[in-house]
C-alpha cells in the first residue's frame, strides 16, 4: 500500500506541514523512537514485538513529524509476521497479521532514529558524519518535498541516530528479542 500511496501519503503531511518519515515509532518514557530501514528490513516485525512486550506503538509504516521534531500519532495497525499471540485485526493477502494500535495521546518529541539492517547477530552502533545525514534523508518519503532540507539538517544535528543490526531469520530475530530490546533500551537512553 505504500508503494502505491505513499506519494500521495508525503504529499498530503508536507501541504499539512508534516514531514512523512517512512518508520515505525516505539514511544519511549523519553519520547519517540522512530524505527526505519528498507522494505523488509525487519523495522515492523521490530515494533510487533516492542509492542507484545508493552512498549506502545505509533504505527509501523509512515510517522508524521512537525516542524518542532515532535511526531503526530496516527491510527493504524502493525502488519506483522513475528509469532503473535492477541487479537489481530485480520490476514493480509500476503498472510501478515495486522494487530490495531491504541492511538498514542498527544505528540511525542523524536528523540531518537534507529535505522534496522540484517546480520548474523543482534548489535547496536551509534551512526555519526554523513551516513547519519543519509539516514535521515533516506527515511523521508517524497524526497525532498517543500523545505525540507533544512528539516533534514536538523534532524541530523539534533537527533541521534543508531544502527540495529537483528538476525536476518524470523525465528532468530524472536529469540534474541530479549537482546535487541535491551539495545533499544539503550538506545532510548
Amino acid at each position: 500500500m505504500l508503494r502505491r500511496q505513499g506519494p500521495l501519503t508525503a504529499l498530503v503531511m508536507a501541504v499539512s506541514g508534516y514531514t512523512p518519515l517512512h518508520a515505525a515509532g516505539i514511544q519511549t518514557p523519553r519520547g519517540l523512537l522512530a524505527i526505519a530501514g528498507p522494505a523488509a528490513a525487519g523495522k515492523s516485525t521490530v515494533a510487533a514485538l516492542a509492542y507484545a512486550g508493552g512498549w506502545p506503538v505509533a504505527g509501523d509504516d509512515v510517522l508524521a513529524m512537525d516542524r518542532d521534531l515532535t511526531i503526530l500519532p496516527l491510527p493504524g495497525a502493525l502488519r506483522t509476521d513475528a509469532p503473535w499471540v492477541g487479537p489481530t485485526d485480520s490476514v493480509t493477502a500476503d498472510g501478515r497479521k495486522l494487530v490495531p494500535l491504541s492511538p498514542l495521546f498527544g505528540k511525542q518529541r523524536l528523540m531518537g532514529l534507529v535505522t534496522v539492517v540484517r546480520g548474523s547477530h543482534p548489535l547496536l552502533a551509534t551512526v555519526t558524519g554523513a551516513e547519519r545525514l543519509a539516514i535521515f534523508a533516506d527515511a523521508l518519503l517524497g524526497g525532498f518535498l517543500s523545505d525540507q532540507e533544512e528539516q533534514i539538517l536538523e534532524c541530523a544535528a539534533n537527533v541521534p541516530v543508531y544502527r540495529l543490526t537483528v538476525p536476518g531469520d524470523l525465528a532468530a530475530l524472536h529469540s534474541s528479542w530479549p537482546i535487541v530490546r535491551n539495545l533499544l533500551a539503550e538506545a532510548c537512553g
